[in-house]
């Protein structure tokens, strides 16, 4: 009897001791694993619809696709609703992956949730009923739905990139010159156009013709008054 108790405790000190608070904390890791997996797919939907997701939680059913078969993928949904009997193994999640639930790759398959026959979209402006881009893909004729691949757009990029190929001289010139070279050019820029401005006016209040001369005349002036004006600034600086 000792012999059997001895034995028994023997045993008893070998089997690991789980407590309550061990079992709820691995409940909770284990569902906090499966929201981190799960949360950000729709347990409800099939993603078919939205093509290749950038990333979603897919499943690989061995029901439906025995080996030797193409390989294939279900999204979270169909995996619940269509292969809920079926043979699955997780396949964790991948990137740019397109649920094949109800295609080809199943062999006499319906996906309950999403039909994969062509789906139509009623216009709510005209009521005209439109293809879906599920058969555009299908038929690699995306290109129609496409606002980008048009003539009218292609057009317009050159004429984007012709404008902005050209260049203005005066701009150039400024983005050229230090901060003191910009100021002196404007400055003389608009003493230009003043002077201008008042030696045109005089010709216009008189009726008289502007003659070749007449312009030139302005110009040597202008110029003389502006070696006038550096020299004075020269001699003042000195």
């Amino acid at each position: 009897m000792a012999g059997a108790e001895g034995a028994a405790g023997r045993q008893s000190e070998l089997e690991p001791v789980v407590s309550l608070v061990d079992v709820l904390e691995e409940d909770e890791e284990l569902e906090n694993e499966a929201c981190a997996v799960l949360g950000g797919s729709d347990s409800e939907k099939c993603s078919y619809s939205q093509g290749s997701v950038k990333r979603q939680a897919l499943y690989a059913c061995s029901t439906c696709t025995p080996e030797g078969e193409e390989p294939a993928g279900i999204c979270l949904a169909c995996s619940y609703e269509c292969h809920g009997s079926h043979k699955l193994f997780e396949l964790y999640t991948k990137r740019n992956f397109r649920c094949d639930c109800g295609n080809s790759k199943f062999k006499n398959l319906e996906c309950k949730l999403l039909p994969i026959p062509d789906e139509m979209i009623q216009c709510v402006v005209c009521e005209d009923w439109f293809h879906g881009r599920k058969m555009y893909g299908d038929l690699d004729v995306l290109f129609l739905t496409d606002e980008y691949d048009t003539v009218l757009a292609y057009e317009n990029k050159g004429k984007i990139a012709q404008a902005t190929d050209r260049s203005d001289p005066l701009m150039d010139t400024l983005s050229s010159m230090n901060r003191v070279q910009q100021v002196e050019l404007i400055c003389e820029y608009n003493d230009l156009k003043t002077e201008l401005k008042d030696y045109l006016k005089r010709f216009a209040d008189e009726g008289t013709v502007v003659k070749r001369e007449d312009i030139q005349q302005f110009f040597e002036e202008f110029q003389s008054k502006k070696r006038r004006r550096v020299d004075g600034m020269q001699y003042y600086c000195s």
